[in-house]
């Protein structure tokens, strides 16, 4: 991304003062006497593509609400975007004639730089630049490390470096070790491992579940096939039951009359029921 414009609207001491830059130009430089508002300027660029903080020491003529920053950028594909940034919770950014604009406009021209990349890479002032110099001095002639502290102003690398290696050795080491972190990790998924395969139900076992299931549905329906030939017999026995007492008094009656001197006995009881 090239900034093509600058425009200080209400930014530390400035007041509508415009900065434009060639586009063709390979380096820029800006000249100014002590106090001219160089380090603004740069400040005014942080703030204007990554916002405004809740506090600002740039604030000293114009209100914090009221500060206000423009710019026109290139990215590196070709694209344009003029737009202005205010102090505002919401819908911070804006184009000139005050139409908002997506929170996440500036996304495709930043490309994932943040802030304080930004400040130690690009933004350096006068501290940052005594602080890298300062770093190459207590590398240890470890030329890469020094270069790369002066040029980005990340001071305490030779530091950083050594802890993180020491984290990395407590995570991870060719020889296993209990207290490294990646080993416990490890161990514990072994473990959930074990403990999947014991509990997951293999295809044999399906089929085998699968053919209970069948055996038991047939056993069913032999059970409830004897259910209804036993409710059959039951039903038939109870009619059995019901005429019993009857049948017994009539062949009692069928025994006295034919019994009776010149009677004809009438059919026995056997003989109805057969017949009906």
């Amino acid at each position: 991304m090239r900034l093509l414009s600058l425009d200080l609207e209400r930014y530390g001491p400035f007041t509508d003062r415009r900065i434009a830059f060639r586009p063709d130009a390979r380096l820029h430089v800006v000249l100014g006497a002590n106090e001219a508002g160089k380090t603004s300027a740069l400040a005014a660029v942080t703030d204007l593509l990554f916002g405004f903080g809740e506090r600002s020491r740039f604030a000293f003529v114009h209100d914090l609400s009221q500060l206000r920053v423009a710019a026109e950028v290139v990215a590196s594909d070709g694209r344009r975007l003029i737009f202005r940034r205010r102090k505002k919770r919401k819908q911070a950014l804006v184009t000139l004639d005050e139409a908002p604009l997506p929170d996440d406009a500036l996304a495709p021209f930043l490309g994932g730089l943040t802030r304080e990349v930004f400040c130690r890479a690009f933004g350096l002032d006068s501290a940052a630049l005594r602080g890298g110099a300062e770093e190459m001095l207590d590398a240890e002639g470890e030329v890469g490390a020094s270069l790369f502290a002066a040029a980005s102003g990340l001071r305490g690398y030779r530091a950083l470096q050594a802890g993180l290696e020491a984290e990395a050795a407590g995570i991870f080491a060719p020889r296993a070790a209990k207290d490294r972190t990646f080993y416990q990790a490890l161990g514990r998924f072994e473990e959930a491992r074990r403990a999947i395969r014991q509990g997951e139900l293999r295809s044999g076992d399906w089929r085998d579940l699968n053919a209970e299931i069948e055996e038991a549905g047939r056993r069913l329906d032999a059970i409830r096939d004897e259910r209804a030939r036993l409710g059959a017999e039951r039903a038939r026995l109870t009619r059995l039951k019901r005429v019993g007492p009857p049948i017994q008094a009539i062949d009692a009656l069928a025994a006295q009359l034919a019994a009776a001197p010149g009677a004809e006995g009438p059919e026995p009881a056997d003989a109805w029921i057969a017949a009906l």
